[in-house]
């Protein structure tokens, strides 16, 4: 399985350095997301070994991806005097997303099984990815600007 998603991720990687979607690249990494979440979320209910092992490989694919497309857009997204305090807080955050994870799988196997934490695992990750795209915390308009001149 391990396996599976290094193969995947090593051939997302190929994909990622291949395509470029600057332009698009809120909507490319909410597909990334979901191209994680869903094989995560089906791959507690896997029958068979083959099919376990081609979920493990499109979910690799799509974390690879994932994590290009994020640490590609923050150079992107931001001013060469704020990018290197950005990165100082994005980084932790991360490690810190890596440490909850591990301090919730436990009860999340406790309370629903394998199958369930795989499910519930993979929700979050949809849902990360249905926030990514439709924003809903970013400022909405007040109605209409005028613009004021120099």
């Amino acid at each position: 399985m391990l396996g599976a998603f290094g193969v995947g991720g090593v051939i997302g990687a190929i994909v990622t350095a291949r395509v470029e979607a600057a332009g698009r690249w809120r909507r490319t990494l909410a597909c990334a997301l979901a191209l994680v979440g869903l094989p995560l979320a089906a791959l507690g209910l896997a029958p068979t070994l083959p099919l376990a092992l081609g979920l493990a490989f499109l979910g690799g694919g799509g974390m690879v991806v994932g994590e290009v497309l994020s640490e590609t857009a923050l150079p992107r997204l931001l001013d060469d005097s704020v990018l290197a305090r950005a990165y100082g807080l994005v980084f932790p955050a991360s490690i810190a997303g890596i440490v909850a994870g591990s301090l919730v799988a436990g009860p999340l196997l406790a309370a629903f099984g394998l199958t369930g934490a795989l499910a519930v695992a993979g929700l979050f990750v949809l849902v990360v990815a249905a926030l990514l795209l439709h924003r809903p915390l970013a400022a909405q308009p007040r109605g209409r600007e005028v613009a004021i001149p120099a």
